[in-house]
């Protein structure tokens, strides 16, 4: 078992960060009261205080990617699903880790001079597929 460090001195002053960023992102306008506060704490205190902005950032913008894909519902945005559980959170922040890792390396990979693969026939009658691949090809660093 890992020892948890002791809570940050400037603890409400982080939980104002935190609670300001989700709404910031979420779109959510959600008062900051102690019932929320109390929830900031847990929340951090399960990270054993060491989730940040960055950490809410990457987790939200994932869940939003996922939303938009239609694998996720909005529901999973919510305050009681997103910080109310942070065993869910750290799930979902290992997800996103893992996607924006992925990612990284597919970008890398896409630069090499290997032929990108063609699209198949179906994609190809479509034309928008097709078109959207190109446009990758043709702008990626």
């Amino acid at each position: 078992m890992r020892d948890t460090p002791p809570p940050p001195e400037d603890m409400l002053t982080i939980l104002r960060g935190l609670h300001d960023a989700y709404c910031a992102r979420t779109g959510y306008d959600l008062r900051l009261n102690m019932a929320r506060e109390l929830s900031w704490q847990r929340w951090l205190a399960f990270s054993g205080y060491s989730w940040r902005v960055p950490d809410l950032a990457r987790v939200i913008g994932y869940l939003r990617s996922e939303i938009k894909k239609g694998t996720r519902n909005a529901g999973a945005l919510k305050f009681s699903n997103l910080i109310e559980q942070p065993d869910r959170f750290e799930e979902d922040h290992a997800l996103a880790t893992a996607v924006a890792k992925e990612w990284r390396g597919e970008k890398r990979t896409a630069t090499t001079t290997t032929p990108a693969p063609q699209p198949e026939a179906t994609e190809q009658a479509t034309g928008s597929a097709y078109f959207l691949n190109q446009l990758k090809q043709e702008f990626t660093p």
